[in-house]
């Protein structure tokens, strides 16, 4: 199965805004029972406004067969009066000393409520999500001096809880973190005449 991350999102609000977490519950999901592998990463360098493809592996290692959001049809998942609605997130880390820089990846809605929005993935099998990501908005470095630097990159796959409208999460599970790390070098953008 491959969930291709670069379909584009059929969505009511701005694709830009960015969700906004409200914890109504004090529980936290258990996190997802998921193997998260990066099978291919380009290109080697990335600097702001540049785009970074990737391609996850991702394989069920629990007992039981797990449904995940996998659709791209946002306004039919988060129309009012649709119960338990979700999304699955496959998002780009890099580590550099005590700072992080997250990258937005391919993202995806689903409800059990909604034909066709959830995939199930039985015990040992394998999914693949394909996903471009764009260095752009924080996804920054805290100092200049950091430029021109290796970081290590990883991928986390998260569920979210909705609370019935795209801009409010309630929950989210305890992110599912690549087994492997890429390397990437960290350019300094170039310079506009």
């Amino acid at each position: 199965m491959v969930l291709d991350g670069n379909t584009p999102i059929r969505r009511e609000v701005n694709p830009s805004h960015s969700f906004t977490i409200k914890r109504n519950s004090t529980q936290i999901p258990p996190g997802l029972p998921l193997e998260v592998k990066i099978r291919d990463l380009n290109p080697a360098t990335l600097a702001m406004g540049e785009n970074l493809t990737a391609t996850i592996l991702v394989r069920n290692i629990g007992k039981e067969p797990i449904d995940l959001p996998c659709s791209h049809d946002f306004v039919s998942v988060f129309r009012s009066g649709i119960a338990d609605q979700r999304s699955l997130s496959a998002d780009a880390v890099f580590a550099f000393g005590e700072f992080s820089i997250n990258l937005s990846g391919a993202v995806f809605a689903g409800s059990p409520n909604v034909p066709g929005s959830m995939c199930t993935l039985a015990p040992e099998a394998t999914l693949t999500i394909l996903a471009t990501m764009n260095a752009s908005g924080t996804a920054r470095l805290e100092d200049p001096h950091q430029y021109n630097t290796l970081l290590s990159m990883k991928i986390e796959v998260v569920e979210y809880f909705h609370d019935g409208s795209l801009e409010q999460i309630t929950n989210s599970s305890k992110p599912a973190v690549s087994v492997n790390s890429i390397p990437i070098f960290w350019r300094e953008p170039r310079k506009v005449p």
